[in-house]
């Protein structure tokens, strides 16, 4: 019995041990750019340097062949996706590359860059046949060989260039250097945008987007943002695990699970970005997370201050613990209302909450409470709403870390 009690504990000893970063072997590369699955390839961008890909989960990983030139990240802003068996990549000496062979060989794409303009290929994206290139709104309908450049939109330049893209079956999003997002329902036929604050004195660059059902998120020095609205509007998630000097570098979405890279460690979201939870165990202290990708049952973090790129099962993703407490039953009756409308919701636990009321540009245009509510349920009044237009308006409820919104209909 003793020696099976021993074995059982030095089991659950290593399991724990296992559920972590480690480190993967490589060809020095930084780890900084994205990453692209093809086939049973994984590629990672990084460094000076082209490429690299591993076909055993990092255990080794090799440079990708000729035709590409020389210095091809100077600039550091390396970007990769691929469209059906073409992979592309975009380079900071303003030329995207294809490569039909997995990246053996590699041809120049017919591409020019709109004229003074430093159209450093900042992201690549691939959504429905077509694909999307940063440093400009770029679009090429045949797999990266022939690109157009968007002259229908009358956006300044530097709405255009694009750090990040996200996309799903309705959707195209593209993140932009000033706390932009711009936004196309008909596959980048038009674009409109959206701001992530109404702080005139921010401009971040917004270095990831990702989507979860109908929730955006998107990732800027300055911290986290959540639209309910698929990137018409945004709130400013406000935990202090993301904040100024700590904030979002890559997003990924895996299973309901969002994953996110920050300028200190990794962390986890299972509610759409609402609570997040630490997830950086093994990764060096302090460390840049640039980028994550996902090849069969693994997580790939490239980490940008060691450099080095980091591994850790997917399965780990579902056995961390999240600690925060629920808020539960977030209503208001009526709804749409004239006069007032009662909101409530349920909290498990005692805690600081704030609860106020915001129109679909961000703005506060109400505020309910801000205080100590013991654990149960709460409710709030919106009485007589003065000065405001009918329409549409989020109820904004923040409460042990967590944030909840509730669409709520002014209709006079």
């Amino acid at each position: 019995m003793k020696l099976l009690i021993f074995f059982l504990a030095a089991f659950f000893i290593a399991r724990i041990a296992s559920a972590q970063w480690v480190a993967t072997h490589q060809l020095g590369v930084d780890g900084t750019g994205p990453f692209d699955t093809l086939g049973n390839k994984l590629f990672a961008c990084g460094g000076d340097g082209p490429p690299v890909w591993t076909s055993d989960f990092g255990e080794t990983w090799n440079y990708v062949g000729s035709g590409l030139p020389a210095g091809v990240n100077s600039d550091g802003n390396l970007s990769i996706t691929h469209v059906g068996n073409v992979l592309l990549v975009g380079t900071g000496l303003d030329f995207i590359y294809y490569s039909t062979d997995s990246g053996a060989s590699w041809n120049s794409s017919k591409w020019t860059p709109d004229p003074g303009w430093p159209d450093n290929i900042q992201a690549l994206f691939a959504h429905d046949g077509y694909v999307f290139a940063g440093g400009g709104l770029f679009r090429s309908s045949d797999s990266g060989r022939d690109w157009e450049y968007d002259t229908t939109n009358a956006f300044p330049r530097w709405y255009q260039a694009i750090y990040s893209f996200a996309g799903n079956d309705s959707v195209i999003l593209g993140g932009n250097d000033a706390d932009y997002v711009l936004r196309s329902t008909d596959n980048g036929d038009t674009w409109d945008t959206s701001r992530l604050t109404t702080d005139l004195y921010v401009g971040d660059l917004v270095d990831a987007l990702t989507i979860i059902g109908n929730v955006a998120l998107a990732g800027t020095s300055g911290g986290l943002y959540r639209s309910t609205n698929l990137g018409r509007t945004w709130i400013h998630i406000d935990t202090s695990i993301f904040n100024y000097g700590n904030g979002v570098l890559s997003l990924r979405s895996i299973d309901g699970v969002v994953v996110a890279g920050t300028h200190g460690s990794i962390s986890l979201s299972r509610d759409s970005g609402l609570s997040w939870e630490p997830f950086g165990v093994g990764l060096p202290s302090d460390c840049w997370a640039s980028s994550l990708g996902v090849a069969d049952r693994y997580l790939f973090a490239g980490i940008n201050s060691v450099p080095a790129v980091y591994r850790r099962p997917i399965s780990d993703l579902s056995g961390v613990a999240n600690t925060l407490p629920i808020m539960q039953d977030i209503r208001s009756y009526p709804n749409p209302f004239s006069q007032s409308t009662e909101i409530t919701f349920t909290s498990e636990a005692a805690g600081y909450a704030e609860v106020s009321i915001i129109n679909l540009l961000g703005a506060e245009v109400a505020h309910l409470f801000s205080g100590e509510l013991a654990a149960g349920e709460h409710s709030f009044a919106w009485s007589k709403p003065t000065g405001l237009p009918d329409g549409m308006y989020e109820c904004l409820v923040r409460m042990n870390g967590r944030v909840e919104t509730l669409p709520v209909v002014l209709a006079r």
